[in-house]
């Protein structure tokens, strides 16, 4: 089997046990299918970005600058939670987004 393309965050599923799948290029890879098999994996030196651009260079979490500095999902409530002011109704960079993935 070969597989190719930009790798994406891994996807869980919280099941008994968890479920993890490796999102790369087109293909969505089950994870727990290759428990106890060997793998191979090359880098080619370009980084997907949660823009959905390859980068060269990203940042935390696989942030290129831009979206490291504008996108709700990188701002600093994410990184600590303590940190949030959603409840109060003070936007960090989007409130509606930040009530729903905050908030729970």
């Amino acid at each position: 089997m070969d597989f190719s393309g930009p790798l994406r965050k891994m996807l869980t599923q919280q099941t008994s046990p968890v479920k993890y799948t490796l999102d790369i290029g087109d293909d969505l890879l089950k994870m727990n299918d290759l428990i106890g098999r060997k793998i191979k994996l090359a880098y080619n030196g370009k980084i997907m970005c949660h823009c959905g651009e390859l980068k060269d260079k990203v940042f935390r979490a696989n942030f290129c600058y831009d979206c490291f500095y504008s996108k709700p999902e990188a701002g600093e409530p994410i990184f600590f939670p303590e940190k949030s002011t959603a409840h109060l109704d003070i936007e960090d960079r989007d409130l509606e987004w930040e009530k729903k993935n905050q908030l729970q």
